[in-house]
């Protein structure tokens, strides 16, 4: 085997490798995206629950309502469609 075949051979397995690095890369971006989704969705889950427990010492009164929703992280719960409950929401209530 010649010293250039040795050569076209080594080129063909770096474009390969990098290739493969490439698209392994890719779908671990991919799959953090996912993750990160899904984070979000138990940490705002969690502040849910929280809010709603902090609500609940005061019996759900309206004058005791806590003030921390908007200031607590995660505080883009509304793009994943968790919003500050209402008593109702809190109750377990369907609120139309």
């Amino acid at each position: 085997m010649s010293e250039k075949a040795i050569a076209v051979y080594s080129v063909t397995l770096v474009i390969l490798i990098a290739f493969f690095l490439f698209l392994a890369i890719i779908v671990l971006m991919y799959w953090i995206g996912i993750q990160t989704e899904q984070t979000s969705k138990v940490a705002c889950g969690l502040k849910l629950t929280g809010y709603c427990a902090d609500w609940l010492k005061s019996g759900y009164d309206n004058s005791a309502r806590p003030d921390w929703w908007s200031m607590n992280d995660p505080k883009d719960c509304d793009k994943i469609g968790i919003m500050e409950p209402s008593a109702d929401d809190c109750k377990g209530k369907k609120s139309t």
